[in-house]
């Protein structure tokens, strides 16, 4: 249930986060969405209830829309265009 409830999350946030940095800005979206990561998984750790640890366990799989996907998209704007691949293909073997 918390591996299908954090993709759902993650579904969800792919589906509205890019258009929103688009709207309000790469930079806003990303810091957005490491709180809510950080706030997440502070108040996971500290659960009693399985109710709301599944719950911030979708809002954790929200947040990594903004976190990764947002934080990737600026971080690539950011570069040389020439350096993009080279860092894209070191990313991809660390995950």
């Amino acid at each position: 249930m918390f591996g299908s409830l954090f993709f759902a999350g993650v579904v969800v946030s792919c589906s509205i986060m890019p258009r929103l940095s688009d709207l309000y800005g790469r930079k806003y979206i990303s810091l957005s969405g490491t709180f809510m990561h950080i706030l997440c998984a502070i108040v996971i750790l500290f659960s009693t209830s399985l109710k709301l640890s599944l719950f911030m366990t979708f809002l954790l799989g929200f947040a990594m829309g903004g976190r990764v996907l947002v934080g990737y998209c600026m971080m690539t704007e950011h570069m040389r265009e020439e350096d993009v691949p080279k860092v894209t293909a070191v990313l991809f073997m660390i995950d």
